[in-house]
């Protein structure tokens, strides 16, 4: 309920827009700039000059407004319910030993980076499995989300579904194309890492759920919730002690969201308010050393944030692309300090180094992967709704493609499309 009424405030605050958009749609250049010059827009010339290259692809104010109200219960009602499921979502987790567990899909992806690879297969079958049982609903989720966008770009006059995306990054088009170009050139530079990471885990290939498993190495004991609170600071404190002050803060006000609990929705992020000027994490701890590197993550937002609370409002506003800068920030800052404290066992920095290595090999596939599943998404969904089989296929040649040989054969994820949340987030296209 409380989502709805958020949704119905945006709305209103969309519709002020459309005022702003019909205003600046067709003034001059040279009007404009003589607006934005005047004393009390200062600082606010790039927000507003994004505001009227936006206003050229927008409807009548009208058709404007019935967007934004018809939003509240059409495409932003599709991404409460598939937040609403996504939270409720139960999976039967059976361990090794014939230990049987009912747990919220928010620890499933905390048991599939597990050392063990037989509970790295129950997590990953279990979850599937409580997917599949309400495969409908993402289905139905992802072909209305994608479908309302596509209309609106129709009417809006947008080219090309990308252009959305590549205007909300605040990146061109020949970025984007560098970008993956560069990527694909030495892609097998991730792949060799997975490769080597394969086979010191006695392994030819690896499945999906194998990417983010830890290397077999002794005494890789849990991380507690206050363990882990102390690493990041310290990494932190070494080579930014304001930082660390502030993250202090943030531990002694409570602004982390951390414990886990049935109900909870999967996933992790970092969020603001304009009026506080303050940020609060969300997140689901595990005790692994992934949740602590997750807590630097999301801990670079939150200051990315502080950092800008002298700022006014319209000049607070950031591209997806700078926002993760912050949050990569963060981790490189975790892992140099713990690689640099000399109180860590030469075995704990061993599994660090994996960590690292590992999650930048997967990012430069995982991220691949999730582009190229979406673009190829949006180009069938233009002629029609895609069925499950289809979502699932889909996604399945687009792992195989993207990963290469070292994916093993039978070890993608199918349901992929379902279990990622940020297909979902309506508010922006093409989520990280």
């Amino acid at each position: 309920m409380e989502e709805g009424a958020v949704s119905v405030l945006s709305a209103e605050i969309t519709k002020i827009h459309v005022d702003i958009h019909r205003a600046l749609k067709t003034v001059s250049d040279e009007v404009f700039n003589s607006f934005t010059d005047r004393p009390p827009l200062k600082d606010t010339g790039h927000y507003l000059s994004r505001i009227k290259r936006q206003a050229q692809y927008t409807m009548s104010p009208c058709e404007e407004v019935l967007t934004a109200d018809l939003g509240v219960n059409g495409i932003e009602a599709w991404g409460r319910l598939y937040d609403s499921i996504s939270g409720k979502l139960e999976f039967e987790m059976t361990y090794p030993d014939g230990r049987t567990e009912r747990l919220s899909m928010s620890r499933r992806r905390s048991l599939m980076g597990h050392s063990d690879r037989r509970i790295r297969i129950a997590a990953f079958e279990a979850g599937n499995a409580a997917w599949a049982q309400v495969e409908s609903v993402p289905e139905a989720a992802l072909n209305a989300i994608g479908g309302t966008r596509l209309t609106l770009n129709k009417y809006r006059g947008v080219d090309h579904f990308l252009d959305i995306a590549l205007f909300q990054a605040g990146i061109m088009r020949e970025t984007l194309d560098a970008m993956f170009d560069a990527i694909y050139s030495e892609i097998d530079v991730a792949r060799n890492i997975l490769k080597s990471k394969a086979g010191h885990m006695n392994q030819d290939c690896l499945a999906w759920y194998d990417f983010s498993a830890p290397m077999p190495i002794k005494d890789q004991a849990n991380v507690s919730w206050e363990e882990g609170k102390s690493l990041v600071k310290k990494a932190f404190g070494q080579s930014y002690p304001d930082l660390a002050t502030y993250v202090q803060s943030v531990y002694d006000k409570s602004w982390i969201d951390w414990s886990p609990r049935p109900g909870k929705r999967p996933g992790a992020f970092c969020t603001g308010s304009p009026l506080s000027k303050e940020s609060r994490v969300y997140m689901t701890y595990n005790d692994t050393m992934g949740d602590v590197l997750t807590l630097a993550h999301e801990l670079g937002h939150a200051f990315h944030g502080h950092t800008m609370g002298s700022a006014r409002t319209l000049a607070r506003s950031y591209p997806m692309t700078l926002a993760e800068s912050a949050s990569t920030f963060g981790e490189m800052l975790l892992m140099r300090g713990l690689l640099d404290e000399p109180a860590i066992s030469n075995e704990l920095k061993a599994f660090i180094l994996n960590l690292e290595i590992s999650h930048a090999a997967v990012y430069l596939l995982d991220i691949p992967v999730r582009f190229e599943f979406e673009k190829a998404f949006y180009e069938e969904r233009a002629e029609g709704e895609i069925v499950v089989s289809r979502l699932k296929e889909l996604m399945v040649e687009t792992q195989r493609r993207v990963v290469g040989d070292v994916l093993e054969d039978g070890g993608e994820d199918p349901y992929f499309w379902a279990s990622k949340l940020h297909f979902y987030i309506t508010g922006v296209t093409f989520y990280n």
